[in-house]
């Protein structure tokens, strides 16, 4: 038995999809920062960058989408771990 009551075993293969999903999910949190956020980043921080510019601020708002879609992939591997730590029979 485990902590949420139930026999180890009983639904052992959605509970390892949700944990493989949540691994997944989490995992690409990482290639998005390097490859679609890290391009955005380095402008942000060149000092040849006018920061009172058009530019500036149009790499700012594409940052902030960027790093919202960041926090829904981590937030979402979260959920999930956590709704699998929880898991019970209603």
């Amino acid at each position: 038995m485990n902590l949420a009551g139930r026999d180890i075993g009983e639904g052992q293969h959605d509970s390892d999809a949700t944990i493989l999903v949540a691994a997944v999910v989490f995992g690409l949190v990482v290639p998005f920062t390097l490859v679609v956020i890290a391009p955005t980043n380095h402008r942000l921080l060149d000092p040849s960058l006018d920061a009172s510019s058009q530019e500036a601020a149009t790499l700012l708002k594409r940052w902030g989408h960027l790093h919202a879609v960041r926090s829904v992939l981590a937030t979402t591997a979260f959920l999930l771990l956590l709704l699998r730590a929880f898991e019970r029979d209603w």
